[in-house]
């Protein structure tokens, strides 16, 4: 797994946690955003990206890759979302179909992956 991910158990619940906050180069950003977990199963995922720069070009990146991992991630929580950031995050959401919100800090975000986690999927 990259340096930047983390796979937790929280409440019962897998979540991968992708760490990108105070990122500012655009191509490690880019990178880390291509970056698969390994895990193969239903998660959740949480991504701060507190602090951190987000261009077009990354959005772009980011809306190829949502699609890839739409069948295995149940839920997203982001983090640290900014003006801009929270734009680009819905854009993705409608972009993908899925399941995304925003938080200010981590904590809410992973009790709302726990509580979306443990519903019964259809």
């Amino acid at each position: 797994m990259h340096e930047r991910f983390q796979q937790i158990t929280y409440r019962g619940t897998t979540i991968v946690v992708v760490d990108a906050s105070n990122m500012t180069d655009e191509k490690e950003l880019q990178k880390l955003m291509k970056t698969r977990s390994g895990i193969t199963r239903p998660h959740g995922l949480l991504l701060d990206a507190t602090n951190t720069h987000v261009s077009p070009m990354t959005l772009q990146t980011v809306k190829s890759h949502s699609k890839d991992i739409m069948p295995i991630v149940k839920a997203t929580a982001v983090v640290g979302t900014g003006s801009l950031l929270g734009v680009m995050v819905r854009a993705v959401a409608r972009f993908s179909g899925m399941k995304i919100a925003t938080f200010e800090s981590r904590q809410p975000a992973l009790d709302w992956l726990a509580s979306e986690l443990s519903k019964p999927q259809p």
